[in-house]
């Protein structure tokens, strides 16, 4: 038999331990959590092409360790010109070019965001059957439908990029302006033919800069040097 109070005193020491205990318990499981956070596991079968630290760094969460580069991967972002996404939407053919080779593209998703201070679009693609081993270089390439100018062609009169066109009567040949509404300084612009502007108009190229709307010209036979 004890005494009431040594029952007290060791019922206090039992709660004690017990809260201990559960205390170790966490901190075990804590230990564990971050022991398993230095074992890296890659999310995909890839190959590591570039390691960012080295063998015993201690490195902190959100650390880059490692560049991985993914062997199953089948898609290729691409970031465009609104235009250019408009261009790539109606394109007949889209394919990645590299050398002599040409590996075929279709649109997975094109983002309804544009980039504010790029003023681009992600365009989304995949490989639908041969792709190229990751990482390589080469050219994405599309087909537009409709015909299009390129961009040494344009010229800005009126507050406008358009172009000028040599329009002939009986009489004279003067200039004339045609504005392309899609059309932006140093961007190739698709076109299209109406009454103004058909496959046959003639377009200025050399000695544009020098002239004004309706201003007599002469067209020259022969190309220019």
């Amino acid at each position: 038999m004890i005494s009431k109070q040594a029952l007290e005193q060791r019922q206090n020491e039992h709660a004690r331990n017990q809260a201990e205990l559960k205390s170790a318990a966490a901190a075990v499981q804590l230990a564990s959590a971050n022991t398993g956070k230095c074992t890296i596991r890659a999310p995909f079968t890839g190959v590591v092409t570039e390691k960012k630290v080295a063998i015993g760094q201690l490195a902190m969460p959100a650390t880059a360790m490692l560049r991985l580069v993914d062997l199953e991967i089948r898609k290729s972002p691409h970031t465009s010109q609104p235009l250019e996404v408009k261009s790539l939407r109606a394109s007949s053919e889209i394919y990645f070019s590299q050398g002599e080779k040409r590996y075929p593209l279709t649109i997975r998703q094109i983002t309804p965001v544009v980039d504010q201070q790029r003023n681009t679009q992600e365009a989304r693609l995949i490989f639908p059957q041969e792709k190229p081993l990751p990482g390589s270089s080469g050219e994405l390439v599309w087909r537009h439908p409709e015909p299009v100018l390129a961009a040494e062609y344009l010229s800005q009169r009126q507050g406008s990029l358009g172009i000028l066109l040599a329009k002939s009567d009986k009489a004279k040949t003067q200039v004339d302006f045609y504005p392309l509404a899609d059309a932006q300084e140093g961007q190739p612009v698709p076109v299209t033919f109406d009454e103004r502007l058909t496959p046959d108009t003639r377009v200025l190229t050399e000695g544009r800069f020098a002239v004004a709307v309706g201003d007599e010209v002469r067209i020259s036979e022969t190309p220019a040097d």
